[in-house]
């Protein structure tokens, strides 16, 4: 069985044009495969959002500074 490590994050855009001010969430999921290090992050739907989720980056290597 593959073993993979999930983390959830999130992201906060502040609302520019509201006359209420606030700010804009927008969660992620970011999954990390032990067996091969790659990464994968995927945009979590929120309802009536106004924003497509989906993958914000394909499962892929990521370099690391200085290697």
């Amino acid at each position: 069985a593959q073993k993979i490590l999930r983390f959830y994050a999130y992201r906060m855009t502040p609302l520019i044009n509201n006359l209420y001010g606030g700010a804009s969430v927008r969660r992620a999921t970011i999954f990390y495969f032990l067996s091969s290090d790659e990464v994968s992050v995927v945009e979590d739907p929120i309802n009536n959002s106004g924003f497509v989720p989906g993958t914000i980056v394909k499962k892929g290597r990521i370099l690391r500074v200085g290697q």
